[in-house]
């Protein structure tokens, strides 16, 4: 973290995503609603309000009355900090720079999201979401925003657990995600389009294992198919080969499995593929 000094008390200053708290990043998400929406609202409006909110956030509350200029001094230079956070690409375009899979919006009203790292995301959301996400993409539908937030925000069940995913309830979760403001749906979309990113090439800690998935994805990327997001069409296929071994059971059984788990299979299998063939190339069979 930065810390940057006024008067006496040292003030904390995120530099990176892991020390961003939820209410700063819902704040975010609300500034970025702003710009898009208020033709008087600019990106170094929504900059320094931001870190005009970090440090009311973090302990320096000043009076508007009170402010002088080494305070607006600071706020600029915090400000101009925040490249990390929210910056703007070659083209002009602002972007927000997320770079976490924590969860950093676990509840939307009486609806509860993904845990982090998507740690309780099941394969038949994933792939769901997948799809409302690839949709959005293409026809920036607010529609297809909606229907994201319906998939992964969901209500509790007594165990505080969401309720499980089931695509024929989409009609009802629909009406749920209609009180979801457009700025936390877009935020639940940067998140869950960050998480298909990590999932393709990060590193996931799971039951003690250092785990990448990086090799299930390298050939579609050798073969230029799609590169840039996860194709839906091959998770089709991933369900029903999956189905088909029954290691999880049937269609439906796969589609409640966490999708970690999934893809731990697929890995394990891809593994020992690659070790048959390495072992034929030894006995010259190829």
């Amino acid at each position: 973290m930065k810390k940057k000094r006024l008067k006496s008390p040292f003030i904390i200053i995120p530099n990176c995503w892991d020390e961003v708290t939820s209410d700063e990043w819902t704040r975010l998400l609300v500034l970025f609603d702003a710009m898009v929406h208020i033709d008087m609202f600019t990106f170094e409006d929504l900059r320094r309000k931001m870190a005009q909110y970090m440090l009311t956030q973090r302990g320096l509350g000043v009076n508007i009355f009170m402010r002088d200029d080494r305070y607006y001094l600071l706020v600029d230079e915090i400000a101009e900090g925040l490249d990390w956070m929210i910056a703007r690409n070659d083209e002009g375009k602002v972007l927000i720079k997320l770079d976490t899979t924590r969860q950093l919006l676990p509840y939307v009203g009486n609806l509860i999201g993904p845990k982090s790292h998507a740690e309780d995301l099941t394969f038949g959301e994933f792939h769901a979401a997948i799809a409302a996400v690839n949709r959005y993409n293409e026809s920036q539908d607010d529609n297809d925003l909606r229907a994201l937030a319906a998939i992964l925000y969901r209500r509790e069940r007594w165990d505080y657990k969401r309720a499980p995913f089931h695509a024929e309830d989409m009609g009802s979760l629909m009406e749920q995600a209609t009180e979801i403001p457009w700025y936390l749906r877009f935020g639940i979309y940067v998140w869950f389009s960050y998480l298909c990113y990590y999932i393709r090439t990060g590193y996931f800690n799971i039951k003690g294992s250092t785990v990448c998935f990086a090799p299930l994805f390298r050939q579609a990327e050798e073969n230029d198919e799609r590169p840039e997001e996860v194709d839906e069409l091959g998770l089709n296929g991933i369900l029903l080969s999956v189905a088909q071994s029954g290691v999880f059971g049937d269609v439906e059984k796969v589609n409640q499995t966490p999708v970690l788990e999934v893809f731990m299979k697929l890995l394990s299998d891809y593994r020992e593929a690659e070790r048959i063939k390495r072992m034929s190339k030894q006995l010259g069979y190829e």
